[in-house]
């Protein structure tokens, strides 16, 4: 399996590897959901991929909490995903996205094809 994110040939199948991460320092606002203190302002991500990101902000979240976030990428393209935390650890949290964003997957290279 190759480390840039792409396609990787297994066998006779390409499978996609959705969960290689783009380290990059992306705005992100948090539009609503259970964390109402936090809505309205804007974080920055260390680090994405289609499936989520990581927020850094020292909120203090249960896992399983929902949110709605708004994001640029660098390419000026605005999308919205809803989600839940996996992860909070004090330095920010870890977003799972309900399902896998295609704004995301193209604007890094992935490819939904044969999947």
């Amino acid at each position: 399996m190759g480390d840039d994110g792409k396609r990787v040939n297994e066998g006779d199948k390409d499978k996609v590897r959705s969960h290689v991460r783009v380290e990059l320092a992306m705005p992100v606002g948090i539009v609503s959901g259970a964390l109402g203190q936090a809505a309205g302002k804007v974080y920055t991500t260390t680090d994405i991929s289609p499936s989520g990101f990581y927020i850094k902000t020292d909120l203090k979240v249960d896992n399983g909490t929902r949110l709605f976030a708004k994001y640029v990428l660098p390419s000026g393209r605005r999308g919205m995903r809803s989600g839940s935390v996996v992860r909070c650890d004090g330095k920010g949290i870890a977003v799972c996205f309900d399902s896998v964003d295609p704004l995301i997957m193209e604007e890094f290279g992935y490819s939904d094809k044969n999947r």
